[in-house]
């Protein structure tokens, strides 16, 4: 079939979490589908739904049964038909993110996209009020918000960071709420930041999207969390799926000085004696960077045979480096980690061991 504009034809399914990230995801960037005259068509969930410029009845009846067969692929999965141009199909969240952002003039490289988790459908999959566009080293970051406030602040955290230079269609990358009293900041499903001030609120969603910046020539990026007791004393670095728990522990965590960092990814370089720093990425002004002194993690449920424990631990901690990633900076890690104290337990031992050290066995 022929297209006279920019189409992409979207087989999804109700039973899929990627889709219903997808579908919130074009929701937000309606605007952005009009405005370049791009049509999307979801089929495969009863009633064809429509984003973008309208498409005729007639047209909509062909392409949903001509297209609904991608489908059989795994949903999602699309194809894109181009006036002119050959009929491509794609599979998958991130290349139909992808071939969405080019069908909007955009280069899907310069724009964040995150597969979606069981966490962010439960967050994300749910209409915002507003989707503003910051910039992160050239790259688009997504800020979705509920609630007038919520969007007051979004919209001053992509202020000054160069909005102008990416337009077009942006997943929903991170996003602000204000239920009752509270502020919450979530990176997909997953809650990073809780406060009861707009300020903090603010100066969190400006340290994540400085966070999306390319690493430094000698930073390497780690997936998981960090926290840092006092003024850049010490940090400690713990798997990433602790921080949700860890946040909503905040309170008992700053009153024994420990602070949990927001930051998307914590960044390590080696420090003058080779011993890793976090670098923490700043809105404004240089990065700070401290000292880390040790690694929280989970400890093993099944017997690991073979290599002693410890050299498996620091294999699954090495694995935490966010790919692509050089051979020379994984050695690099691989260096820094070797002699790092590592606590085994749970994340409520870990939580009893930060805010009760002499009390707490590790």
């Amino acid at each position: 079939m022929s297209a006279s504009h920019p189409v992409l034809v979207v087989a999804s399914s109700t039973d899929c979490g990627y889709c219903r990230q997808l579908r919130t995801d074009l929701a937000a960037n309606q605007q952005t589908l009009t405005h370049r005259g791009a049509s999307v068509l979801l089929v495969g969930e009863g009633s064809p739904t429509m984003w973008g410029a309208a498409l005729e009845p007639a047209q909509v009846e062909e392409l949903t049964v001509t297209y609904a067969n991608p489908g059989r692929l795994g949903t999602p999965s699309a194809v894109r038909l181009s006036p002119g141009g050959a009929h491509r199909v794609v599979r998958g969240f991130e290349a139909v993110t992808a071939a969405l952002v080019e069908l909007c003039g955009s280069e899907p490289g310069r724009v964040v996209c995150e597969v979606p988790t069981s966490c962010s459908v439960g967050v994300n999959g749910a209409p915002v009020d507003a989707l503003v566009i910051a910039q992160a080293g050239g790259r688009a970051v997504g800020i979705a918000a509920r609630g007038e406030g919520a969007v007051r602040v979004a919209t001053l955290a992509a202020s000054g960071t160069g909005t102008d230079a990416v337009r077009g269609y942006v997943p929903v990358t991170l996003l602000v709420e204000r239920p009752r009293n509270l502020w919450l900041v979530f990176r997909g499903g997953e809650l990073v930041a809780r406060s009861r001030s707009a300020h903090e609120t603010l100066d969190t969603l400006r340290r994540l999207v400085a966070g999306f910046e390319p690493p430094g020539a000698q930073q390497v990026r780690l997936m998981c969390g960090a926290l840092v007791q006092g003024e850049g004393g010490r940090a400690l670095l713990f798997p990433r799926n602790w921080m949700s728990y860890l946040v909503e522990r905040n309170s008992s965590l700053a009153r024994a000085g420990w602070r949990l960092c927001p930051d998307p990814f914590a960044r390590l370089e080696p420090g003058p004696d080779g011993a890793p720093l976090l670098s923490h990425p700043s809105a404004s002004g240089p990065p700070q960077r401290t000292p880390v002194v040790g690694v929280l993690a989970p400890r093993p449920t099944v017997p690991m045979p073979g290599r002693p424990i410890r050299a498996r631990l620091l294999t699954q901690i090495v694995n935490w480096v966010v790919r692509p990633v050089s051979p020379e900076h994984v050695r690099a890690v691989c260096a820094s980690v070797a002699d790092l104290p590592i606590h085994l337990g749970t994340q409520e031992e870990a939580l009893a061991f930060l805010t009760h050290p002499p009390a707490a066995a590790w």
